[in-house]
């Protein structure tokens, strides 16, 4: 499903710059973001479109620095402190839970009191884009914005692949060299890794050796046959669940995937295939994704349950 969260930016008019930057990494990224100074059209009455703005976004942005001071005088900040008013005075319209208001510091400043209880995010940090983006999507998913990860395989033409990649901002040294991927939530238990970010359970160390496509499938039959980690729901992951393991760096060794798997798998199967007889597969050495013969090549397995 293709994003259309729309997202209000508040800002201090001296961070102009600085916003104008999000504004086009919300843009690159898929959203529609909004802002007076690239958005409010000439002859409108600016406050109603304004505040309009605000209550028809999905997420209300709050850009706070040390050029927001409480008591400043200066009338763009009355402006900022009337756009944060009209986003709290939208809040008890929301369902219980649901994210709106998004508090981002641009530098090491004082949090406006009226924003105190909801928590910011350190936009300057190196973590800081990512956990924005963790907040949006997070929302986006309820509010069906943003379908989770798939599941069951499908057919995936190469043009699906490109706008699946760009939908969930998966990196891919080819088709998507500018994505992110996403914050994962790892956690590390026996043979398993649960990851909370996507509700999945993943070998940790995957098959040894290489094998076609349709030993495949028998490896992973034999798992749950034997119910292995006490489980016989076992499958090969989708493209989607699959890339979702990919890193924009090399974090494992020269791997594009998190060192808290083996580095033995260079390169997985999915389930997911671009005709009867070609499969798509992960490439964690270089950082595609591609296809491959179904019986003329042999990859890794590493299997995949959907978390309960």
């Amino acid at each position: 499903m293709k994003r259309t969260a729309q997202i209000f930016l508040c800002y201090a008019k001296e961070d102009k710059p600085q916003v104008e930057q999000l504004y086009g990494t919300l843009k690159q990224a898929g959203f529609a973001p909004w802002m007076d100074k690239v958005d409010l059209m000439g002859g409108v009455e600016w406050r109603p479109t304004i505040q309009n703005a605000i209550k028809q976004a999905h997420f209300f942005v709050a850009c706070v620095s040390r050029h927001w001071v409480p008591t400043n005088p200066n009338e763009r900040k009355r402006f900022f402190r009337r756009e944060i008013q009209t986003a709290l005075d939208v809040l008890p319209e929301l369902p219980s839970g649901d994210i709106f208001i998004i508090p981002i510091r641009l530098d090491e400043c004082e949090v406006p009191e009226s924003l105190s209880l909801f928590q910011w995010i350190d936009y300057f940090q190196q973590d800081g884009w990512e956990r924005l983006l963790k907040a949006i999507h997070t929302q986006m998913v309820k509010l069906g914005l943003m379908r989770p990860l798939r599941s069951k395989p499908e057919m995936l033409s190469t043009a699906r692949v490109i706008l699946m990649l760009r939908e969930f901002n998966f990196f891919d040294r080819d088709m998507n060299p500018s994505g992110n991927g996403i914050k994962h939530e790892y956690e590390h238990r026996g043979e398993l890794v649960f990851d909370r970010a996507t509700d999945l359970v993943w070998q940790q160390n995957g098959s040894k050796e290489q094998m076609s496509f349709t030993i495949a499938k028998k490896y992973v039959h034999r798992l749950n046959r034997e119910e292995f980690e006490g489980f016989s729901d076992w499958r090969l992951p989708t493209l989607e669940e699959a890339m979702s393991l990919m890193e924009p760096s090399k974090k494992n060794c020269d791997l594009h995937i998190d060192p808290i798997f083996d580095n033995t798998q260079r390169w997985i199967w999915t389930a997911d295939k671009e005709s009867y007889s070609v499969v798509w597969y992960a490439d964690f050495g270089y950082g595609p994704c591609s296809i491959n013969s179904v019986d003329r090549y042999i990859h890794y397995v590493r299997a995949v349950r959907s978390g309960q």
